[in-house]
């Protein structure tokens, strides 16, 4: 739901923690659909982090996460 929320422009950018294809497969599409930007940590694989953005900050946030929490994330997804 965060992530569709973000896709309506009432977030900015978020990170979510060891979610499954199934969880987010559908609000990707939405949050593209709308012009956003996201990366996942395992691909597809099951448990994956997300960090999605309205594409704008999507490579601040993206250095910020790797910077802080240490994780090396895909090369963003965009539209």
């Amino acid at each position: 739901m965060d992530i569709c929320f973000l896709s309506e422009g009432i977030f900015d950018g978020l990170m979510e923690f060891e979610l499954h294809p199934w969880d987010i497969a559908g609000a990707l599409a939405v949050l593209l659909e709308a012009g956003g930007a996201y990366s996942l940590s395992n691909g597809f694989d099951s448990p994956t982090d997300v960090v999605a953005s309205n594409s704008l900050i999507q490579d601040w946030l993206l250095g910020m996460v790797n910077k802080n929490v240490g994780v090396d994330y895909e090369i963003p997804c965009k539209r």
